[in-house]
């Protein structure tokens, strides 16, 4: 029957001259009485009648696999029948195993290496607008940015920032602001 292969009198794979039959193997599928090993980036689980392709997120680099092996932190795959992972690209981060695409980094953040697991966030002084980023922006002269901003913010009234500023500063007793 579809999963299983005949044997002969010693339990050995045969395809003639049968005597029982045996569920398929995990690594093999079964079918029309042949008995076939797994192609790498399929599995077949025990009894199976046909090999399944691993899904996205997962892959298995040699034929004759049970299951398919998670992606690991830093990588990940998004094509199913996969042999292998993708390493995780400038501007995106892989946080967990299997997973099926990569994450861009938020706006506020960077990644400037590949595999990586987290984004960094911008430094005190610079800002990112963009998702998917390998480096933050300097803050400009008038504007200030805190560690992880998205924007720059005016200076408020009462204070001044040169560029690359993370905190505006109070104006001294008897100054005023300029451009």
């Amino acid at each position: 029957s579809s999963g299983h292969y005949a044997m002969d009198d010693d339990a050995d794979y045969t395809e003639t001259g049968a005597v029982s039959e045996r569920k398929c193997e995990g690594g093999y599928f079964c079918s029309g009485g042949d008995r076939t090993e797994c192609q790498a980036g399929t599995f077949c689980a025990v009894g199976s009648s046909v090999e399944s392709q691993c899904p996205s997120g997962t892959y298995t680099n040699a034929p004759g696999a049970s299951e398919c092996s998670f992606c690991g932190a830093g990588f990940f795959q998004d094509d199913e029948g996969a042999t292998g992972c993708k390493s995780c690209p400038l501007g995106d981060s892989c946080p967990g195993e299997g997973m099926p695409a990569s994450t861009p980094c938020p706006k506020g953040s960077r990644q400037p290496k590949r595999k990586a697991t987290m984004c960094v966030p911008c430094d005190g002084g610079e800002y990112q607008d963009e998702e998917g980023q390998t480096v933050c922006k300097g803050c400009s002269a008038g504007s200030f940015c805190t560690e992880g901003s998205p924007q720059e913010t005016a200076c408020p009234k009462g204070t001044y920032c040169s560029a690359n500023s993370d905190l505006p500063t109070s104006l001294s007793s008897g100054h005023y602001a300029v451009d």
